[in-house]
C-alpha cells in the first residue's frame, strides 16, 4: 500500500521541483504550508508565476480552498452517497474530467511550444495506458479480493492507522522534498520549462480514462457523451478564458447529453 501511495503521487516530486524557485526561499513555516497542500489545482494556478508574479497569500488561498472543498464534499458524499438511490449511474465523474479539461487547456499552448507540448501530450498518453491496465487489473479482482481485505484490515485497527499515517507522510514528503532550500538541487531554465507540462501530462493521465473508457472500454464513438463534452470543455476555455464558466457549462451540457441520449 505504501509502495503503490508513494508511486501514485510521485508526480509531486515534480511539481516541487518546478516550484523550488519561488517557494524554497520562503520562511520554514510558508515552506511547510504550501508543501501540504501542494496539489494539481495548486500547482496548476501557480506554476507559470515567476519569482516576481508569485503571490505567497494567493497560492496560501488557493491551497486552503481546494483543500477545505475536497475534505467537505468527501464528507458529503459519504454522509449522503447511500442515501442515493443509482449514484453511481448519473456520471458525476465527469466533473473530474472537466474541471481537470479546464485546468489544461490554458496550460497548453501549442502554437509556440510545439515541442514541449508533443512530449507533454506523449507522457499523457504513456501515463493513461499505465492507468487503464492498472484500473483493469484492479476490476478483474472482483468482490472476493476486496471481501479479504476488509476481513483483514477490521481485526488490526492499529495497523490501518499506522498505514494511513505512513500514507500521509510519504504524500507529504514527496510534495515537500524539493521545497527544501538545504537540497542541493540546480535545475536549468530548460529543465523549468519541461517541468512545467507535468500538470498537463499528469492531469490527461487522470481525466482520460474516464473521458475514452467510461465502461472500462474504450469508447471513440459520437454518442460518448464524455467525449464530446470533454471537447466542448477544451473549446468553451479557448473561447471564454474562463475556467470556471468552462467547467460549470461544460457539466451542463454534459448531463443534457446524457438525458438525450
Amino acid at each position: 500500500i505504501l509502495l503503490t501511495t508513494l508511486l501514485l503521487t510521485s508526480q509531486h516530486l515534480l511539481y516541487g521541483m518546478s516550484m523550488r524557485s519561488v517557494i524554497s526561499p520562503l520562511p520554514g513555516r510558508w515552506r511547510v504550508g504550501l508543501g501540504f497542500l501542494l496539489t494539481d489545482e495548486l500547482f496548476a494556478l501557480t506554476s507559470a508565476h515567476d519569482k516576481q508574479q508569485f503571490d505567497r497569500w494567493y497560492a496560501l488561498g488557493v491551497g486552503l480552498t481546494f483543500y477545505v472543498a475536497w475534505n467537505l464534499f468527501t464528507l458529503l458524499g459519504i454522509v449522503l452517497g447511500k442515501s442515493i438511490p443509482g449514484l453511481e449511474h448519473l456520471g458525476l465523474d465527469f466533473s473530474i474530467a472537466a474541471t481537470f479539461i479546464a485546468l489544461i487547456t490554458p496550460l497548453v499552448q501549442c502554437a509556440h511550444r510545439g515541442l514541449r507540448c508533443r512530449i507533454a501530450v506523449l507522457l499523457g498518453a504513456v501515463q493513461l495506458l499505465a492507468l487503464g491496465i492498472g484500473a483493469g487489473a484492479v476490476g478483474a479482482g472482483g468482490h472476493d479480493r476486496r471481501f479479504c481485505l476488509q476481513q483483514t484490515l477490521s481485526g488490526a485497527s492499529m495497523m490501518v492507522w499506522a498505514v494511513i499515517f505512513g500514507m500521509g507522510l510519504l504524500v507529504f514528503l514527496n510534495r515537500y522534498v524539493f521545497l527544501e532550500p538545504r537540497l542541493p538541487l540546480r535545475l536549468s531554465s530548460n529543465a523549468r520549462q519541461f517541468l512545467g507540462f507535468a500538470v498537463p501530462g499528469m492531469l490527461t493521465a487522470i481525466c482520460g480514462p474516464i473521458v475514452f473508457m467510461p465502461d472500462h472500454e474504450l469508447n471513440l464513438h459520437w454518442s460518448n457523451p464524455y467525449l464530446l463534452s470533454s471537447l466542448v470543455a477544451i473549446a468553451l476555455v479557448i473561447y471564454t478564458r474562463n475556467t470556471l464558466l468552462s467547467m460549470l457549462l461544460s457539466m451542463g451540457f454534459f448531463f443534457l447529453l446524457r438525458w438525450w441520449f
